[in-house]
């Protein structure tokens, strides 16, 4: 099923291009829709001459997530300047589940990489209500996470070290 994301933008005419803000949104990686993020929302942004794209992404195991949310940056790459946006300003705001996948692409560019994308981009991340799976493997070690991680990310506790952005943030600082 193919991925869908809408779009928050003015119809007067473009007078510049308006940073962009990409949400994604929350619910333990396995819930959830691009509806979370509301007209109320939007319009606040409008309000401040940004546009946002919300967008909805496989509700399975990784990576399937992380291909969708690439797929979507690099489709606002390539169209937003026909609805008045800047595709060199585009911040990525994600909200639980959506905070830790909006964080991890913006610590490990692979994921850019693979759509001919990079950091540059992405100008900025807002990663709201992250928990603990933002953290080192030690905060997964709660049963009501740690269930809801190896649902997503696998049995093998040694393998999550490349998806938690901390790991990334570490690894890119050297």
């Amino acid at each position: 099923k193919d991925k869908c994301l809408d779009i928050y933008y003015k119809t007067d005419s473009i007078i510049y291009l308006k940073p962009v803000v990409i949400f994604i949104h929350g619910g333990g990686w396995c819930a959830g829709t691009k509806s979370e993020w509301t007209i109320e929302h939007a319009l606040t942004l409008l309000e401040n001459n940004i546009l946002s794209v919300s967008v909805d992404y496989e509700l399975s195991r990784y990576p399937s997530q992380m291909n969708d949310i690439s797929n979507a940056v690099r489709w606002v790459v390539d169209n937003i300047e026909k609805f008045g946006g800047d595709k060199n300003k585009i911040f990525l705001f994600g909200y639980s589940a959506g905070a830790h996948l909006s964080s991890l692409l913006s610590t490990d560019e692979s994921y850019l990489k693979k759509k001919h994308l990079n950091f540059s981009y992405i100008k900025g991340c807002c990663a709201y209500d992250g928990g603990n799976y933002m953290r080192q493997i030690e905060y997964l070690l709660g049963d009501e996470i740690k269930y809801t991680f190896r649902n997503t990310f696998g049995e093998d506790v040694n393998s999550y070290i490349k998806v938690l952005p901390y790991y990334q943030i570490e690894r890119n600082e050297k």
